[in-house]
């Protein structure tokens, strides 16, 4: 491998790691906003972060993809890392999105009933054997 290859590589890995601490901090901020001032559990906190990550990653990759109004690298930082440790609901909110937009309606039916509904068959068996 070449080593200015392996360099941006690692430019890459580096600015994936910084969006992800950036939005893992984000979201548990937003957890003790909305525990503090609503004294309710973390449901509307991740709600909230669900919500607004799906609008910011159709916002950034409409201009991205569509407009060319962002680089490569602020891709990484800002979807990949950012949108992804703030919350995955988005990078699925955007690819069920694409479904769509292509007019790929069984793909867009599939991505919705496998996400939602394996997710949570996962969820619950995991639950019943660590119970």
């Amino acid at each position: 491998m070449k080593i200015w290859y392996l360099k941006k590589i690692m430019m890459h890995f580096f600015l994936i790691a910084c969006g992800g601490a950036s939005g893992a901090l984000v979201r548990f901020l937003a957890y003790l906003i909305v525990e503090k001032h609503f004294g309710c559990e973390t449901a509307w906190a991740t709600i909230i972060v669900n919500i607004a990550g799906s609008f910011l990653i159709g916002l950034f990759l409409g201009g991205h993809l569509e407009k060319g109004f962002f680089s490569n690298e602020a891709r990484l930082f800002f979807v990949v890392g950012f949108l992804g440790a703030l919350t995955t609901f988005s990078t699925y909110s955007w690819e069920t999105i694409s479904f769509l937009k292509k007019l790929e309606f069984r793909h867009f039916a599939i991505n919705i009933l496998a996400n939602n509904i394996l997710c949570l068959i996962a969820s619950f068996t995991g639950w019943k054997i660590s119970s």
